[in-house]
């Protein structure tokens, strides 16, 4: 029924008088579908069989892999960046300083109005940075990561630099019983390829080939 969908055939008699006319009839086409259904079937059950995956293995993937199941420690970083070049840049430097002193809350509008680094408008939201990827100058100058901490000035080559935190995630290391299933599934999926192919393999081994002329 599929195939005479496929091929475009509203009724049996119609079906039938297309595989005639390409050198068929429906038995055969019964025969190659059966024959089709049969292999598919001991290739699911032979990659069922031998890609059973168990507990043990499924610790030792998780022992071998703990980096990759690891939340890094992440920080949420806002930036006001002057430019070196600026003739004013030490009393802006100053001013900027005074005022993030006084009022830590003034961070967003005194980017909007001084910062050359991203994103000004949104009050130089940098978005989250994984810790251990911070650069440099700015690791050395953050001592805290209490949201609404204020670091700065920072000299940088790019220019002079404030940050404001906000925002801390701790590191979160992979729990094994909550991973297993997906372990399970990653260490079945990575088996099925090689275990089908291998499988096909044999079977051409062992086949017998007709050839018709």
């Amino acid at each position: 029924d599929n195939i005479a969908e496929r091929m475009g055939v509203r009724s049996r008699s119609e079906f039938t008088r297309k595989l005639r006319e390409s050198g068929t009839t429906i038995e055969e086409l019964r025969r190659e579908i059966e024959e089709s259904m049969i292999v598919q079937i001991m290739i699911y059950d032979r990659v069922r069989v031998e890609s059973n995956v168990t507990p043990r293995e499924v610790y030792e993937y998780f022992q071998a892999h703990r980096e990759e199941f690891v939340s890094p420690e992440k920080i949420e970083l806002a930036m006001i960046m002057l430019d070196p070049k600026d003739p004013d840049l030490e009393r802006k430097t100053k001013e900027i300083s005074e005022q993030l002193a006084a009022s830590p809350e003034s961070f967003p509008e005194l980017a909007k109005a001084h910062s050359v680094g991203p994103d000004p408008q949104s009050g130089g939201n940098l978005g989250e940075i994984e810790c251990r990827r911070l650069r440099t100058e700015f690791a050395a100058a953050i001592d805290s990561f209490d949201a609404g901490r204020v670091y700065g000035p920072i000299r940088t080559p790019e220019g002079v630099v404030f940050l404001r935190i906000l925002s801390h995630t701790p590191e979160k290391k992979g729990n094994f019983r909550e991973l297993s299933a997906e372990i399970r599934e990653r260490i079945e999926t990575s088996r099925h390829d090689e275990i089908r192919q291998a499988y096909l393999n044999r079977l051409r081994a062992k086949a017998i080939i007709r050839y018709f002329f």
